[in-house]
């Protein structure tokens, strides 16, 4: 058709029609909670109104509230293209309809079940009364077979296991694989594939080459490795960066940047930004962390490439969104994206992918037509990205993984079909929400209707039934712990499947073990590092008392907004050492005023959160710091009216430290607090905010918690209680164990009650802290001798472990814990 000369509508792409529906809901109400994801429905709604040709004046007829909003909307988007001369793809054939278009030659329509009025209506006048020829194959099943798994992964696991075995046995016939939710499960399926397909790929750093297989499934451009860390690079140009972007790009193998610092550089500078504990860092921040350690060429690129990122100031810097996208181009440039390594075919087809995304994300300037700030540039780049749906070119293979859609017209020699339970087939109705329900009906639009979803059904079941010779039918008989059947649509086959074997494919790799558990060389005559906590993790488990205490090995803290539970517990614990300083006694407490007592625990609490957030450089926010103030103030007033009910007590150590020999080892000790009652004899109290259990002290002729037991040997016959003071909100109280003859707060309780089920059990505390002694020095002396080994005392300690990595438990015995 000659369009030459006639006035031709600019077409828009999908992401320049959610550009306009944004701008329409920006116009129109801004207090929309998420205008993207209502922007998609639109978008969605509008391409049914014009496929299915539906005059807005039946609309506007049975149009109920909702549809009432959409229809102001829809109207506004249309004055929109109007003014712009502007049509959308899905329009396209409705406009061909209003030139001279005529198709003289025959039209052959393959496995085309139904058609659109939209298309119907095309056809008629393309063809000019001519009718088209619609064409189906079809094939007889022989064969029906019906299983069911116990879940999913077991379900897709069989389906891929039986499709290698029978691809091994002839190599020539077309397989399928459908699984109707395949976009959902797309992550574990793929998983599995490679697993089984491919097991070599999981143990070696070979290049990556088309699989032998083909899954029709597209992913979002943002899940491909290569892009995201574009994309988290370009975040460099926040004034404030997220610490998650700073981890990708540290150890991206697409940038030159990190060529130049090893994996333990790498993980220094990591560690440095996450103890700051903030979400966020600025590129100054950065620069100053890697110049800190001694990453010179990490420090001098930076440095580079923040000559290159705006200067943040009060007056907004404006551009086009062309040019900013230009910037973004030269900054991944001077980072050396994508790498200099050779790129495998999957990394070649995602890094010529940016170029398409970038493409179409200028596209929008046309749509856009002002200049912009960097946030919003970055914004429209990250949404394009997220949008683009991609699908990675692969080989022709005779295994095919398919989606319910893609399946329809395909002739293949077997087939499984999973997930054919009577909860998902026939599928449940989906009406579109800005439609009228009646409207949608009479239309016949699809998924309005549960009797539409059972014909759809029926339809595509006869399909798969005469499309193939041999059909294996599965479904998982539990789903989220509810019973699934089989779907009503499938007949009891002819043979009832045993279970397929669902392990992976076993990967056997060549490894060289070398069993090493001497020690370290420690100078036994120093303290022990850690003191009484390597103590309790090493009852817990050596080998996490050595990766902790001596070989310093922990996990990153997680950047958090404001003040995690660590920084809580120090921060609680300064408090109460402060405050006891000023109080000294239980006397001075009682005679406190109540108002003046409050300003004295505000005035504290306010200063010390203060010196917290210089001392350890922490930002914490007005709003934040308030809040935390307000919740010490509370607990410590709480607080000290347990203490006031407490007999009359002198606190005589505060946050002292000493040195104790137990066995072979020198232990540093810092005490909480030690009270001296009025009889004479001594308290350990031990602060916590934290879980609390006594029964750790003794349980089963095991100390499983030394703290408070090794606080009570320094002082031995003087001591005569021992308690926790739990400060956690909601659960305020002093517990532990006392001398039968003392009088204390009754939540603390005797020894012959406290430790009764114990065999045999201490009748006083004298007993009790020989019985500490004698457990304790049994540890201490066994810790020079013994080897270094993973050995758990309970799955317990597995599960609350972060040397997991290191120890690799969980690898050598899964089931453990």
């Amino acid at each position: 058709m000659d369009l030459k000369g006639r006035d031709v509508p600019i077409l828009l792409s999908s992401q320049q029609e959610l550009l306009l529906w944004n701008q329409v809901l920006r116009d129109t109400d801004n207090q929309l909670l998420n205008p993207r994801g209502l922007a998609r429905q639109l978008q969605k709604t509008r391409t049914l109104i014009i496929q299915y040709q539906i005059p807005l004046e039946e609309l506007k007829q049975t149009a109920h509230q909702g549809t009432e909003q959409f229809i102001d909307w829809l109207e506004a988007f249309e004055r929109l293209l109007r003014q712009q001369r502007r049509i959308c793809e899905y329009e396209l054939a409705d406009w061909l309809l209003t030139q001279p278009i005529r198709i003289s030659r025959l039209v052959v329509l393959y496995e085309f079940p139904e058609l659109t009025p939209l298309q119907q209506r095309f056809l008629e006048v393309a063809l000019n009364g001519v009718e088209p020829v619609f064409f189906f194959e079809q094939k007889s099943h022989e064969h029906l077979f019906v299983s069911d798994y116990a879940d999913a992964q077991e379900q897709y696991q069989a389906a891929i296991s039986w499709a290698k075995t029978q691809l091994e046995q002839n190599s020539h016939q077309k397989i399928a694989i459908i699984a109707p939710q395949l976009s959902d499960d797309l992550v574990q399926i793929e998983s599995l594939l490679q697993q089984t397909f491919h097991p070599d790929m999981w143990s070696t750093f070979q290049q990556r080459q088309s699989p032998g297989y083909n899954i029709s499934a597209s992913h979002s451009a943002t899940s491909f490795q290569i892009i995201s860390d574009a994309l988290s690079l370009l975040t460099l140009n926040h004034q404030e960066i997220p610490v998650e972007a700073i981890d990708r790009v540290l150890h991206s193998p697409y940038f030159l940047l990190p060529k130049h610092t090893d994996f333990l550089q790498a993980g220094m500078i990591d560690r440095h930004i996450r103890a700051r504990k903030n979400p966020t860092i600025r590129l100054t921040e950065l620069i100053e962390i890697t110049e800190q350690a001694g990453c010179t060429v990490l420090h001098d690129a930076l440095s580079q490439l923040s000559n290159t990122v705006p200067k943040y100031s009060k007056r907004q810097i404006l551009r086009t969104l062309w040019e900013w996208l230009h910037l973004f181009q030269q900054q991944l440039i001077l980072a050396g994206w994508p790498g200099n390594h050779e790129l495998d075919t999957y990394e070649y087809q995602q890094a010529s992918l940016w170029q398409d995304i970038m493409n179409e994300c200028a596209s929008l300037e046309s749509v856009i037509q002002k200049p912009i700030g960097l946030e919003a540039a970055l914004q429209y780049l990250q949404q394009t990205a997220q949008q683009t749906q991609f699908h990675l070119q692969t080989i022709d293979s005779p295994l095919q993984v398919l989606g319910v859609l893609e399946s329809r017209g395909l002739l293949f020699d077997k087939i499984w079909i999973c997930g054919m339970d009577h909860n998902h087939w026939p599928p449940s109705p989906n009406p579109d929400p800005f439609i009228p329900v009646p409207l949608q009906k009479q239309k016949n639009i699809p998924q309005c209707s549960a009797e539409k979803e059972l014909n759809y059904a029926r339809q595509i079941t006869a399909e798969w039934l005469s499309h193939c010779n041999e059909i294996w039918v599965s479904y998982a008989h539990t789903d989220n712990d509810s019973t699934q059947l089989l779907s009503p649509l499938f007949q009891q086959g002819e043979n009832q499947l045993s279970l397929l074997a669902s392990t992976p494919s076993e990967v056997f790799v060549e490894t060289e073990t070398i069993a090493d558990h001497s020690l370290i060389h420690l100078d036994w005559n120093t303290p022990l590092p850690g003191g009484t906590h390597f103590l309790k993790d090493y009852i817990g488990c050596p080998f996490k008392a050595w990766a902790k205490h001596i070989m310093r090995s922990e996990a990153p803290p997680d950047p958090v907004i404001g003040l995690d539970y660590q920084d809580r517990g120090i921060l609680l614990h300064d408090i109460m050492e402060q405050l006891w300083r000023q109080i000294r006694d239980q006397q001075t407490l009682l005679e406190y005023d109540p108002e003046k007592l409050f300003q004295l625990v505000a005035g504290l609490v306010g200063r010390r959160v203060n010196r917290y957030s210089v001392l350890s450089r922490r930002y914490i926010s007005p709003i934040h710091r308030d809040l935390e103030v307000k919740r010490l103030c509370k607990i410590l007033m709480l607080w000290l009216e347990i203490e006031k009910q407490r007999p009359p007590f002198k606190v005589i150590f505060n946050e002292s430290s000493q040195q104790y020999d137990i066995g072979t080892l020198t232990l540093n000790i810092r005490f909480d607090r030690i009270d001296k009652l009025a009889d004479g004899s001594l308290m350990v109290v031990d602060y916590k905010t934290g879980e609390t259990n006594v029964n750790a002290w003794l349980n089963n002729g095991q100390v499983n918690d030394p703290q408070v037991p090794i606080y009570s040997l320094v002082f031995q016959q003087e001591v005569k209680v021992a308690a926790f003071a739990s400060l956690k909100t909601g659960h305020m109280e002093l517990i532990g164990v006392k001398d039968n003859n003392i009088n204390e707060i009754e939540t603390i309780k005797p020894v012959t009650q406290a430790f009764s089920k114990e065999i045999p059990s201490p009748e006083n505390f004298q007993q009790l802290i020989e019985l500490w002694h004698s457990i304790l020095s049994r540890v201490a002396e066994d810790i020079p001798s013994q080897p270094i080994v993973a050995r758990p005392a309970s799955p317990t300690v597995c599960r609350q472990c972060d040397q997991q990595p290191f120890c690799r438990m969980e690898l050598e015995n899964p089931n453990h814990g």
